[in-house]
Order: C-alpha cells, then structure tokens, then sequence
C-alpha cells in the first residue's frame, strides 16, 4: 500500500499540473500560469472542496489528482488491550466507510507543465445520521492509544487528528477529522522526508487552506 503512495507520487510529478492566477499579487512563476478551473455552481456544489476553489483562495496550483489516496489508519506501534480494542471499534464504525468516498487532490511547487509535485491529500465527506458518533470513535482511538505511540495530536480549528510515521515507511502521515450538519470529513496527507524543509513547510501550510476551506464547507 505505501509503496502504491510512492509510486503514485512518482507517476503524477511527471503529469500536467494546472496552474492557476494567484488571487492577490505575488512574484511571477517561472512558468505561464493558466486560469484557476471553473468553479461549481451552487446547484452543483459537492460536500468536498474543489482544487478551483483552493486555487481561488491561496492562488496555489492545486489540481485534482489522477490517482487516488489509499486511507490508512495511524501507526501505534504496540498497543494494549484497551487500544486494540479501540481501534477496532473506530475500523468498523469509522474508518472502513472512508475509502469509497475519498477525493485526491495534488499539489505542485509553482504552475505549469514542469511543476514538481510536493504531495497529495485525500478528502472525504460522509454523511451519517448522528455525525457525532464516528468523530466521537476516532477521538476514542486516540485517547486509548496515544500514550505509548509515537504519534501527536494535530489539532487545527474543529479537526482533531494525528499525525506520525507509518509502519515500515519514511515520512509523516497527517489525519484530522470533524463534523458539520449531518455529515462528518476526513482529510489524510503524506509528507515524505525526501522534501526540502521549505517545501515541507509549503505543504503544511497548502494543508492548512484546505481544512480552514472543508470546515466552512461543512458548516454550510
């Protein structure tokens, strides 16, 4: 599964990335910048973002991806009964129903058809009667397996996530999760270590625009 992420990291950095105009003034790409996509109309609003609307707010070239993220769940490392327990609660009630419903976007370092790929996050929106109960198994998982786990809290606004190394892997994965209105979202990125502290920082900010942008989405 890590090595479909890579692999697909490698495949889409050689892809056409769309650019699009900066939405305030900033230096000029080395490259020609196309117009951000159109965006929906309200009629055929989604509940996840679109890359023409995170391009309309950080004038950042986000694109959508031609692959898809593979969801994976946090790495605890050994765990106790309690974590396992907890963890398997948060599978069957959460986790397993995010995958189905995921959206890829990528994002590159500056515009055109050269533009190098700094990473790819995954979105996910699911509706559920009481949106409060799979956010209310995730917080659980967390709250069981932390402890003894090389995984950290990540909070950012209403997400609650984590964010740590995957089993066996180079790099950090980053989860965050939250409700709104009948329904509840899951954002997942990968940073791989093999990015230059700069572009690192450039992707967590990007990720930021992002869930400040699905969380006005769910409170719509």
């Amino acid at each position: 599964m890590r090595a479909l992420l890579a692999l697909s990291a490698l495949v889409v950095a050689t892809a056409p990335l769309a650019g699009c105009t900066p939405a305030a003034p900033g230096p000029t790409p080395a490259t020609a910048a196309a117009p951000c996509p159109p965006a929906p109309s309200d009629a055929d609003a989604a509940p996840v973002v679109t890359a023409a609307e995170l391009c309309a707010i950080d004038g950042r070239p986000w694109s959508d991806s031609v692959f898809t993220t593979v969801v994976n769940t946090p790495a605890w490392g050994d765990t106790s009964s309690a974590c396992d327990e907890a963890r398997q609660t948060a599978f069957y009630g959460a986790w397993k129903d995010v995958q189905s419903q995921i959206t890829t976007f990528d994002l590159a370092k500056d515009f055109g058809e050269n533009a190098r790929l700094l990473g790819g996050v995954g979105v996910a929106v699911l509706s559920a009667p009481d949106a409060s109960v799979p956010i209310a198994l995730l917080d659980a998982e967390v709250d069981a397996c932390l402890g003894t786990s090389t995984q950290t809290r990540i909070d950012h606004g209403p997400w609650h996530g984590v964010r740590g190394p995957l089993s066996g892997d180079d790099g950090e994965q980053l989860t965050w999760w939250a409700e709104g209105h009948g329904h509840w979202s899951l954002v997942q990125a990968y940073i791989s270590e093999t990015l230059a502290a700069d572009d690192a920082a450039s992707l967590e900010s990007a990720l930021d625009t992002l869930l400040d942008a699905q969380a006005a989405r769910l409170a719509e």
